[in-house]
């Protein structure tokens, strides 16, 4: 829980309260701030006075999106299994601009540029450096490699959960952006997204051979077939570049590169039955609010998953 709000006044009438690294991403000058399904114009954002200044509109015919990165770079290795690591990691973000979008048509109407001081803290991570031998494949076949990256990642993210205890916001990883020249190296990596860590990405290391299978199984057997995937298969509510650049074949292609690196060191978890039984089980049980497309959706995810008939 962040310990530092942001207070959202109108006519100095405290309205909400933001979390502190929430104020970044929805009350930056310029912002579409709905509150109650209400929205209003973010005229001013004051950090060190820890307020923002809002004014109520009638109506307002586009949305603000921020354009944000995130970087994660490894500072302190604690345990490495061969090219497997896990340790210390330095995270940044920065949020630089924001995009307006047509609420009805999703067209990008304008791009705004700004300045915010970076969110910065220390985190704990696991993380594999892509091999050369997928990068020179990728090459071979006209496959971009940090659209590949980018979609392995978002495969592990989504697997991770039936693997460590978890929540799915506790884990993050980098992602992709559509025009992005930043040169950052090819690796998959996940990370606690709270300072200090959380246990889940150690945790993860000593599994990761098990998630990294899983990941690969739900690469190759979602039935959309769509090179950039679904929300089935990798399409993430959390993915700040909005699941763009994400290419299942390139994927497929470093995961199998790193289950073969790691298949000498690592052995595989061997799911007892009764595990998979319940995680089965959760999957169907949330049919009773769900509907069964949703649960058919997973069943990629899953060890022999069969959705029930009925």
């Amino acid at each position: 829980v962040d310990p530092v709000t942001i207070e959202v006044r109108i006519n100095g009438v405290v309205l909400d309260t933001v979390p502190y690294a929430r104020a970044f991403y929805e009350l930056f000058e310029g912002a579409i701030y709905l509150h109650q399904a209400r929205p209003h114009l973010v005229t001013k954002l004051d950090l060190q006075a820890r307020y923002a200044s809002v004014k109520r509109l009638r109506t307002c015919g586009y949305i603000t999106a921020s354009r944000n990165h995130t970087d994660v770079d490894p500072v302190r290795v604690l345990e490495a299994r061969g090219p497997l690591k896990t340790g210390v990691v330095h995270v940044v973000s920065k949020v630089w601009g924001y995009r307006k979008v047509c609420r009805q048509t999703f067209k990008v109407l304008e791009l705004k540029e700004f300045s915010l001081p970076p969110l910065e803290f220390d985190s704990r991570g696991t993380w594999v450096d892509v091999p050369s031998s997928a990068i020179e494949k990728m090459a071979s076949l006209n496959l971009d490699a940090r659209s590949g990256v980018h979609a392995a990642n978002h495969a592990l993210l989504i697997v991770a959960p039936l693997f460590v205890v978890a929540d799915a916001a506790d884990i993050s990883t980098e992602h992709v952006y559509p025009r992005q020249h930043r040169p950052r190296p090819l690796r998959l990596i996940l990370y606690d997204a709270r300072p200090g860590g959380l246990g889940a990405a150690d945790a993860l290391f000593r599994r990761f051979h098990a998630a990294l299978g899983q990941a690969r199984r739900l690469l190759s057997e979602c039935p959309c077939r769509f090179s950039s995937g679904c929300p089935a298969c990798l399409h993430v509510h959390t993915c700040s570049g909005y699941n763009a650049n994400l290419d299942r074949r390139a994927a497929r292609i470093i995961v199998d590169a790193v289950l073969q690196e790691l298949r000498s060191i690592c052995q595989p978890v061997v799911e007892s039955p009764a595990r998979a039984a319940r995680l089965r089980d959760a999957a169907v049980g949330s049919r009773l609010g769900a509907s069964a497309a949703v649960a058919d959706a997973w069943a990629p995810s899953l060890p022999d998953f069969r959705p029930p008939v009925e």
